[in-house]
């Protein structure tokens, strides 16, 4: 248990590390505006077992008996007390620390620890985000409160560690003697007394097991008996008293469902409050569909390889609707321009948009009023941008990647608010025809932030200034130039030559279109 509430404390510590923003983001705002103390309360809960472990090790030396034995207990009521306590840690254990484990460890096996990330191929998978958020939110506490319930069972824990340490100091050598009469005069009196007690408890737990497992019993049957089965729902869940069917991830193929939208009468029978995710793919006329505004649980949402006909006002992402969502992919989608269903003012728990291979030449001036809160990931990648959008001078986004574009120029960006660049980590501009970068020379102070800077397979021939004065200051960001006019001269400093050797990204991009192709075809 020490070893265990030590370790999430170590976890909550790094969610805290700027490299790890986008998953102490899916805790959410409240979650993440919680992390440190959340850390200090569960740091010190776990050093109150250390003392207790201490203890046992040191009566079990000084007896020279095994923790456990009952050798030294001749007394029937300490006997059952260290039966009593010994069940009591052991299903405490087992509930707060044995099935967590389990439930998170292959996430964690599945962690990359040389990227410090997991493989964006896993992330983008909606099956394997969805288990992910759902071991996330049973590890993780995300606020105070949560983190009281969480501490119960380890507060029993330590209630059982107590009371078999006062025992084996009880049965020690040097204590045995002396307490051996007192306890023999109170042997009667405590058997009989737990005889008359055990037996409505017994009844109690009998009872109440019995209800247990018949509301289990029905909650597994009931969507089978109640609901039609759906193919399209990939991750079923089994929530008590819930009568309609509980579908997690929901992913309508158009292509093999013979029609090109998706009808509303697809959706008929599902509990709106357990949908996580949301797909839709291969539809050549898709209006998206009324239902989404009561998806009010909704964690992501993915439109691939359609052409968007409808969304509109009505089915918006609302703030106040959709607060749980996390994720918003637009990938292969043919669209003249963005729909009116992202013009919104968005959750502030939004915080990766991917829009990916579209035939959008321009994003709306003002979208920024809409996307106003801190994006940590925003990803345009082949689109038909001729320029850089006016709006992202004004868009917070930790991370953002431009791969593929058309663009030829970024005079728009050369502006961007100071706060903008503050937070920019990673900048992405690979395969894209510039020949020069944006003039940053009077924002080189809001640099400080930049750590990563991809430029690969441009026209660049030389470096800006703002960039060697980084780079001169010792703040410059790790720079990614192959295949450039830059990296293609005769004389190259051993400075640059490291840039030119580095790869970056794949040049489909970091959205992982080819792994998303196979997948949405599987």
């Amino acid at each position: 248990c020490y070893v265990f509430l030590t370790t999430v404390t170590l976890n909550y510590v790094v969610l805290l590390k700027p490299a790890m923003t986008f998953y102490a983001s899916l805790l959410g705002p409240l979650g993440r505006a919680q992390l440190v103390p959340i850390a200090v309360f569960l740091g010190c809960f776990a050093m109150l077992h250390f003392p207790k472990l201490l203890a046992m090790v040191w009566c079990s030396i000084r007896a020279r008996e095994l923790v456990f034995s009952l050798q030294a207990l001749e007394i029937g009521s300490q006997v059952y007390q260290v039966h009593s306590s010994s069940s009591d840690l052991t299903l405490d254990f087992g509930s707060s620390v044995l099935v967590p484990a389990l439930i998170f460890a292959p996430f964690v096996a599945a962690f990359d620890y040389e990227i410090v990330d997991v493989p964006l191929a896993l992330l983008y998978d909606e099956v394997w985000f969805s288990r992910m958020m759902f071991a996330a939110q049973r590890e993780f506490a995300t606020s105070l409160l949560d983190t009281a319930f969480t501490l119960l069972p380890h507060v029993g824990i330590c209630v059982a560690l107590s009371s078999l340490v006062a025992l084996m100091r009880r049965g020690c050598p040097w204590r045995r003697r002396q307490q051996q009469q007192r306890s023999e005069q109170r042997a009667v009196a405590v058997s009989s007394s737990s005889a008359r007690s055990s037996a409505p408890v017994t009844v109690l737990f009998v009872i109440s097991g019995v209800a247990v497992g018949f509301v289990h019993v029905w909650s597994s049957l009931a969507p089978v008996l109640l609901a039609p089965d759906n193919p399209s729902c990939e991750l079923c869940l089994q929530p008590w008293f819930v009568t309609e069917h509980a579908c997690s991830v929901f992913h309508y193929n158009c292509y093999r469902r013979n029609t090109s939208i998706v009808p509303e009468a697809a959706l008929d029978g599902f509990d709106p409050s357990e949908l996580a995710i949301f797909v839709v793919s291969y539809c050549p006329a898709l209006a998206v569909p009324a239902h989404v505004a009561k998806f009010r649980n909704l964690l992501g949402l993915e439109l691939y390889n359609c052409t968007l006909v409808k969304w509109d006002a009505s089915t918006t992402i609302r703030e106040h609707v959709h607060h749980p969502l996390q994720v918003v992919i637009l990938a292969h989608v043919n669209m003249t321009e963005l729909p009116a269903g992202l013009r919104q003012p968005l959750p502030p728990s939004l915080h990766d948009i991917a829009i990916v291979k579209s035939n959008l030449t321009k994003l709306p001036t003002d979208l920024h009023l809409a996307w106003r809160h801190q994006l940590s990931v925003l990803f345009l990648e082949h689109n038909a941008f001729r320029a850089v959008p006016l709006t992202l001078a004004h868009i917070r986004a930790r991370e953002l990647s431009l791969i593929g574009c058309r663009i030829e120029t970024v005079d728009a960006y050369a502006d961007a608010d100071p706060a903008v660049l503050d937070m920019l980590v990673d900048l992405t501009l690979s395969d894209v025809p510039l020949h020069t970068l944006m003039d940053w020379s009077g924002r080189v102070g809001a640099l400080t932030s930049l750590q990563q800077l991809a430029i690969e397979h441009m026209a660049l021939k030389w470096l800006p200034d703002w960039l060697l004065a980084l780079a001169a200051s010792g703040a410059a960001p790790e720079v990614f130039a192959r295949d450039t006019p830059f990296c293609d001269r005769e004389s190259v400093a051993a400075a640059e030559a490291a840039m030119c050797a580095r790869r970056h990204v794949a040049p489909l991009g970091k959205y992982p279109l080819a792994a998303m192709a196979t997948l949405r075809l599987s």
